[in-house]
């Protein structure tokens, strides 16, 4: 029974590891195409990517944030 245990939490851990980086990759690059997108539509040079990410990176981090807390709160 606790190998079971143990298989369950080793799982648990891929999962939240797995969501973590798509969170973070997944936003990051949205704001990055997106800035390039705007630069070369406003014609500017890198401020829309500067930006996009900055965005990107501050969204993941909540998105984190968020995960992290919901998955602290199944284990009480």
């Amino acid at each position: 029974m606790a190998e079971n245990s143990e298989f369950r939490s080793l799982i648990r851990k891929m999962a939240i590891v797995g969501s973590i980086s798509s969170y973070l990759l997944v936003t990051i690059l949205i704001g990055v195409f997106g800035g390039l997108w705007l630069d070369g539509h406003f014609g500017t040079n890198g401020l829309y990517l500067i930006l996009g990410f900055i965005l990107g990176l501050g969204a993941g981090a909540y998105g984190v944030f968020s995960l992290v807390k919901r998955f602290m709160g199944d284990d009480k």
